[in-house]
C-alpha cells in the first residue's frame, strides 16, 4: 500500500512533465500487486472458512492434510481434505 502511495505522489507531481506515462506506470505496476496480494489473501481465508466448514460436518473425525485449494466449491474441498476414520473407531 505504501508504495502505491509512494507511486501515486510521483505520478501527480510529474503528471504534467514527459515524465508522466513512466510514472503511471510504476503506479499501476504497485497497484496490480497490491491487488494480487489482496486476491492471494481472500483466497487464503477462504479456504480456512472452507476447511472448517469441513470439519463441522465429521466431528470428531481427523483430517490428513491437503494441499493448497483455490476456488472450489465445499464439495471438492471435501473430497481433497481426505476423511481418515478416528483411531478409536479402527478395531
Amino acid at each position: 500500500m505504501a508504495q502505491l502511495i509512494s507511486a501515486m505522489r510521483l505520478a501527480q507531481q510529474y503528471s504534467s512533465t514527459l515524465l508522466d506515462d513512466t510514472y503511471r506506470k510504476d503506479m499501476l505496476k504497485a497497484a496490480h500487486v497490491l491487488a494480487v496480494d489482496a486476491k492471494h489473501l481472500l483466497e487464503t481465508v477462504d479456504d480456512a472458512r472452507r476447511r472448517r466448514i469441513a470439519l463441522s460436518r465429521y466431528p470428531g473425525v481427523t483430517f490428513a492434510p491437503s494441499s493448497p485449494v483455490s476456488r472450489v466449491s465445499d464439495t471438492q474441498v471435501e473430497d481433497r481434505v481426505g476423511v481418515v476414520p478416528p483411531s478409536s473407531a479402527v478395531s
